[in-house]
Formats: structure tokens, sequence, C-alpha cells
């Protein structure tokens, strides 16, 4: 892997993870708040009590794949689908909701609907980029086949295949 896009990887996953888990920490030291902020909501009421629990423990656990670089890439891709999720999940808010509860909890807690939608999609993007950085400078297994005359002697043709470690 490159080295500049394997640092920028690292340090974009290390800034999402502490997004993720301060965002989840937070939730829970004021998770009466939370619970009751979310069953406020037009959309979530019914499942609100599942959502309380869900989402920072999503958090948590997303959080913790993007320490490791085993677990990286796919928390990665959980972490990009989790924003866009919350992403739309503040846009319907804003369009449709004629209330709107917040129940973001921490620093984000301050900022408006607006202002909230758009860290969302910076951060969104910025996981995207991430992504592709990662996938792109994952070593692949490279298959080379001998040109012609390459058979063993019962005339299967010969693959050879150079393995890279990821």
């Amino acid at each position: 892997m490159n080295t500049a896009a394997q640092h920028t990887v690292f340090v974009l996953s290390r800034f999402f993870m502490l997004i993720f888990l301060y965002s989840a920490l937070a939730k829970f030291l004021a998770f009466a708040e939370f619970s009751s902020e979310l069953a406020k909501s037009p959309f979530l009421h019914p499942i609100a009590g599942l959502m309380a629990w869900l989402v920072p423990i999503s958090e948590l656990i997303v959080g913790a794949m993007l320490i490791f670089q085993r677990t990286r890439g796919f928390g990665l891709y959980t972490y990009f689908y989790m924003m866009v999720a919350f992403t739309c999940y503040v846009y319907l808010m804003m369009k449709k909701a004629y209330y709107l509860p917040c129940a973001c909890m921490g620093i984000i807690d301050d900022l408006g609907w607006e202002a909230h939608l758009w860290v969302n999609i910076v951060v969104s993007c910025l996981v995207l980029a991430a992504i592709l950085l990662h996938t792109k400078n994952i070593p692949r297994k490279v298959i080379t086949v001998r040109p012609a005359g390459g058979k063993d002697k019962d005339g299967n043709l010969i693959i050879n295949t150079k393995r890279y470690a990821i």
C-alpha cells in the first residue's frame, strides 16, 4: 500500500473512530434524555426503545472495527452506510417533520439542523474518500498464465500465482 494513502486512511479512520466513540459515550451518559428525544421523533417513535440501544451500540462496534487493520475496510463501509442513513434521517426530519427533537447528544447537539446536515454530508464524503483510498491500495492476488507450451505432463495448462499478504 502506498504509504501516503495508508497514512491518510489511518488518520481518517482514527478521526471517524473518535466521532463514533464520542457520540456513543455521550448517548450512554445521557441515555434517559436520548431515549426521550428519540421517542418524540415522528419517524422513530414506534421503534424508539430499540433505536436508543441500537444506535450507540452500533457506533461502539463500528468505532472498534476502525481500530484494527483487519476490520478497517468493513468498518469504513459500515460507517459510510450509517452516515448516509443519519444524513437521510436529518434531511427527512427537516423536510417532513412538524417537530424537530434533537437526540444527537454532545457537541453536535449545539448545531442547528441545517448545520448538522452539512456536517453529515462532509463526514460522509470523507468516509467515501477513505474507502476509495483503502480499496485502491489493497494488494490483489495476481494470476499469470505461461505462454503456449506451458503445460504439465498430462497436458493441463499451468497457472502460476503470486500471493500477497493483506
